[in-house]
């Protein structure tokens, strides 16, 4: 299906992200939101491993909202690394970027998409970047740029990727 899709128009992106997990259920919709309560390491366990087989596939150009599942505040306990760290793995060696997505600060985890620890994961191994505000109002478009570029440098990055008819290329950070 994604290949039919993406051969019938000349896009200027793919952006491959989660939404579904297994048994059919949405991980960023309001209706399942009770799903995630008491439940958040089988959440998460399962979106990353979801996550990673989408950047692994091969079918897209960059990866969406990593952590997306935080949306409503709930996190597994401990150290998240053992979940960014495959998924950036798979980013570099896929050489795919992520993006930081600007939505998250205007949802009930108040929180980019991803956290800040993944951003400096990611920037340490390499993996390109691009911001993207994830408007779904025209009053949305651009939202916490600002922030976003300061996350990424402070991470260390200098540059974003831009796409241009599924081409990527890099231009400086403001």
């Amino acid at each position: 299906m994604i290949e039919h899709l993406a051969g019938a128009h000349e896009w200027d992106f793919l952006i491959g992200s989660v939404h579904y997990l297994p048994g059919g259920w949405e991980v960023d919709h309001p209706k399942y939101v009770g799903r995630h309560a008491g439940h958040a390491e089988d959440v998460w366990a399962s979106y990353w491993g979801e996550y990673e087989a989408c950047i692994r596939s091969g079918l897209f150009d960059f990866v969406g909202h990593p952590d997306l599942p935080k949306k409503f505040g709930f996190r597994p306990e401990g150290d998240l690394r053992r979940y960014y760290e495959p998924a950036i793995a798979a980013l570099a060696e896929m050489k795919m970027p992520f993006e930081i997505n600007t939505a998250g600060w205007r949802k009930e985890c108040h929180e980019q998409y991803p956290a800040r620890e993944f951003v400096e994961l990611a920037h340490q191994a390499g993996v390109p970047l691009l911001i993207n505000s994830d408007a779904h109002a025209v009053d949305e478009l651009g939202a916490g740029f600002a922030e976003a570029v300061k996350l990424a440098r402070e991470a260390g990055y200098m540059q974003t990727a831009r796409f241009q008819k599924r081409k990527i290329s890099f231009v400086p950070l403001p």
